[in-house]
């Protein structure tokens, strides 16, 4: 326990730990920020990452988080299949989606994420689908904004997310779309360009 911590009567207490909540608050404000002007760099035209390593790395990152929601998270991903970006701009790629996934499954009776990969004509077509609460067709169009939440606003959050996502794949010669139906679930589909196009 912090130095001041010990011994402190409760309000004290309290009050240390609304204010180290507020910090981690502006820290991960400011860390959503930062990713997401770097989002806008231009990307090394050479980068190229083998798409199923990530993605089981991704997984297994995101694993933890998911059976504390009882969700079961899946991946499958096509072998040597190669995207043109960096490990680490398709890390973040996935994870952002695999997280909002998972923090947004609401309290739905199926509970399952799944992540897959597979090659179409000249693109790297990674899927994240979940049987989510689904957005709303108002939001939809809107949700690629920055500092946009979705309908859960209870779900910390900077609004940052999919802002940056968007700009990464975009910044690599992809696209991103999302089809969505309240109630049922949600998917967003990243193209990126493949490594030998």
């Amino acid at each position: 326990m912090p130095l001041l911590e010990r011994g402190a009567d409760p309000k004290t207490a309290d009050y240390v730990e609304r204010s180290r909540r507020a910090v981690g608050r502006v820290k991960q404000l400011v860390e959503a920020l930062l990713a997401f002007a770097r989002s806008g760099a231009h990307p090394d035209p050479a980068a190229r990452c083998a798409v199923e390593p990530v993605l089981r790395a991704v997984t297994v990152d995101c694993t933890q988080t998911a059976e504390a929601h009882a969700i079961t998270l899946q991946m499958e991903a096509a072998p040597a299949l190669e995207a043109r970006c960096s490990a680490g701009a398709l890390t973040s790629i996935v994870q952002n989606l695999v997280r909002n996934a998972i923090v947004y499954m609401g309290e739905e009776t199926t509970r399952h994420v799944e992540v897959r990969a597979s090659k179409d004509g000249n693109v790297c077509r990674i899927a994240v689908e979940d049987s989510g609460p689904g957005i709303p067709p108002e939001s939809v169009g809107t949700i690629f904004e920055p500092f946009v939440r979705g309908p859960q606003e209870k779900v910390p959050g900077t609004g940052l997310g999919l802002a940056t996502v968007k700009r990464l794949v975009e910044s690599h010669g992809g696209t991103i779309t999302v089809r969505s139906d309240v109630g049922r679930g949600t998917v967003f589909t990243v193209d990126l360009p493949n490594a030998d196009a």
